[in-house]
């Protein structure tokens, strides 16, 4: 009977365990979209102390590329990312790492609730930047 109850124990404070961490294994996501334009941008980061994208889909003018293989989307990937408190900045080339894809820079501003405005600028490949507006982290 004692071996029962230490293994119901050992079970409780390991669901306690899951409980209690499962907030640190979450991931967090910035959507964007277009001011005046047809320009939506999703970008996928993990928990942790630093900001690091794991995925992204950009839309634009019914052009997709993503990072994940999506269907009818171009094959992407993440080549470079940087961000901070006031900034991020991130760029996409194609598989064969000859091409930029696309660039996003987002400015991110606490007005004064505390609450992060942030807007930035999109460049599809060779055309012209457009504004966003993002929310998330």
């Amino acid at each position: 009977m004692n071996s029962a109850k230490a293994l119901l124990c050992h079970i409780s404070f390991a669901i306690l365990f899951l409980l209690l961490t499962s907030q640190a294994n979450a991931t967090h996501n910035m959507f964007c979209s277009g001011i005046d334009s047809d320009a939506d941008v999703t970008i996928l980061f993990g928990a942790g102390p630093v900001l690091a994208p794991l995925e992204a889909d950009i839309y634009f003018d019914g052009k997709a590329i993503s990072t994940r293989g999506r269907e009818n989307a171009e094959d992407a990937t993440i080549v470079q990312f940087s961000a901070d408190d006031e900034h991020l900045r991130m760029q996409l080339i194609n598989d064969q790492a000859d091409t930029l894809l696309a660039t996003v820079r987002v400015l991110r501003h606490f007005n004064d609730v505390e609450e992060p405005v942030q807007i930035g600028l999109l460049q599809f490949g060779a055309s012209t930047p457009v504004g966003i507006t993002c929310e998330g982290p």
